[in-house]
């Protein structure tokens, strides 16, 4: 019954931490810019502040981006993380 148990949790939590970067747009090409104010673009799963900081993806028509406040244990809150689909 141990055994069972734990390997449900095993793979809960790596169902967890796996998804959560598929679904962040890893994998995604994106077009990695220079912005206006000399700072490069956030490539998903980096910190960004407003939209217009995130690195656009390659085709625009089948993926989008943008900021989304999740949460971060290593930062004890909720941060902003550039999230692409």
């Amino acid at each position: 019954m141990k055994a069972i148990l734990s390997m449900l949790i095993f793979v809960a939590l790596f169902a967890a931490i796996v998804g959560n970067r598929w679904n962040s747009g890893y994998g995604i090409p994106h077009k990695y810019e220079k912005l206006p104010n000399g700072k490069m673009c956030s490539l998903p799963g980096d910190s960004c502040s407003k939209r217009d900081e995130c690195c656009k993806p390659v085709n625009e028509n089948e993926n989008s981006s943008g900021c989304r406040r999740t949460w971060s244990a290593m930062d004890g809150g909720f941060v902003n993380h550039l999230l692409a689909m």
